[in-house]
Order: C-alpha cells, then structure tokens, then sequence
C-alpha cells in the first residue's frame, strides 16, 4: 500500500523544533526590542535638546528643558505660555545634575551651565547626555 502524508511521529518532532525555536528566540527578542526603545527614546531627548537649542537661537530667547518628574520632562520657553510635554514610557527614568533639574538655553542656542543628563531603562542600562557649558554641544555616552 502507498501512502502519502506525514506520520504522528513526524508531525509531533516538527512541532517540538519549532517550539522549541520559540522558546529560544523569545528572549533575545524582547530584549532586542527593549534595546531599539531604548535608543528611540535617546534620539527623542537628543532631538529635544536640539529643537531647545535651535529654537533658543532662532527667535533670540531663552529655552527651557526641565525634568518634571523622572518620568517627565518639558520644552519652554520665556516668551511662550505654550510648553512641550514629553513623557517617557513606563519604567524609564530620566534625571539630570542641573539645577532645579533645568537646562537654560541662552539666545545664543548655548546651555547657560553644563551637565549631564541620565536615562535609566528598566532593566538599569544607563545613557548620558553629557552637555558642555563652552561649545554648547552634547553628546551620548553608554553608562
């Protein structure tokens, strides 16, 4: 007798590999997918710190970057009621060693004081936003 399909033994070793690759992989995939939001969320307050730069020297005023709550921060500026309200996502926290916990943007686009600000992620990974008072310019540092 010819027959043609696949056996039980057959079908149940192939469901047994792929669920066994799923049990491998699910791991690796969260945190890959933590990492990618870890760094969408470092070149949101990079970009942040920008458009506060940039707007600082464009409309010749001074801006503002304030950490509300860890979870928290704004844009503002000293001419405008209307702020920019950031939040982070749940388990990310952001704080920084400025005074008040805000960044001062002259009219030059320069940061009046420099400093660092730190992201935390859930998992404790650290980013640094390290901001230098004499170019006015900043860069990300991992831990």
């Amino acid at each position: 007798m010819n027959q043609t399909g696949y056996s039980y033994l057959e079908l149940s070793v192939v469901i047994a590999m792929v669920t066994l690759l799923f049990l491998v992989s699910g791991p690796i995939y969260a945190i890959q997918l933590q990492k990618q939001q870890t760094q969408l969320i470092t070149r949101q307050i990079s970009n942040d710190l920008y458009l506060a730069a940039n707007e600082a020297r464009t409309k010749q005023i001074i801006y503002y970057f304030n950490i509300v709550q860890p979870g928290l921060y704004m844009l503002s500026s000293s001419q405008q009621s209307q702020k920019k309200a950031r939040t982070l996502p749940k388990g990310y926290s952001l704080k920084s060693n400025f005074f008040n916990n805000r960044i001062v943007f002259n009219a030059y686009g320069r940061p009046t004081s420099g400093g660092t600000l730190t992201l935390t992620d859930p998992k404790g990974s650290i980013q640094r936003f390290v901001i230098q008072i004499v170019s006015g310019r900043f860069r990300v540092a991992d831990g």
